[in-house]
């Protein structure tokens, strides 16, 4: 869903009615601390999402093909059109159905 972008600047005349998000409230006791993945060459073959072009910041559907420790880079395969690239940790991350999937093997 689209943010209000009136909501932002505290200027929405719709209120509760308005068609767009004026974002959740969540409590800070539910919040999580962060843990940053621990990327190893154990992880190849994973799916993932990763950025393809770090100025859009997307992130799209690949593969870890491989994980070179002394670099700290992966050789990512992108699932729509095969191109692939080396990436950082920071332009990665384990895709939630790669952790569904392992689960679902054990």
């Amino acid at each position: 869903m689209l943010m209000c972008k009136f909501f932002l600047q505290q200027r929405c005349r719709f209120g509760s009615s308005c068609r767009l998000s004026h974002g959740i409230t969540i409590p800070i006791s539910s919040l999580k601390k962060y843990i940053p993945m621990k990327w190893d060459s154990s992880l190849a073959g994973s799916s993932i999402w990763a950025r393809s072009d770090s100025k859009a910041g997307l992130r799209k559907e690949a593969e870890l093909e491989s994980w070179d420790e002394k670099l700290n880079l992966g050789h990512v395969v992108f699932r729509g059109d095969g191109s692939s690239a080396m990436l950082g940790a920071e332009n990665i991350e384990l895709s939630e159905h790669a952790e569904a999937s392992d689960e679902e093997d054990n």
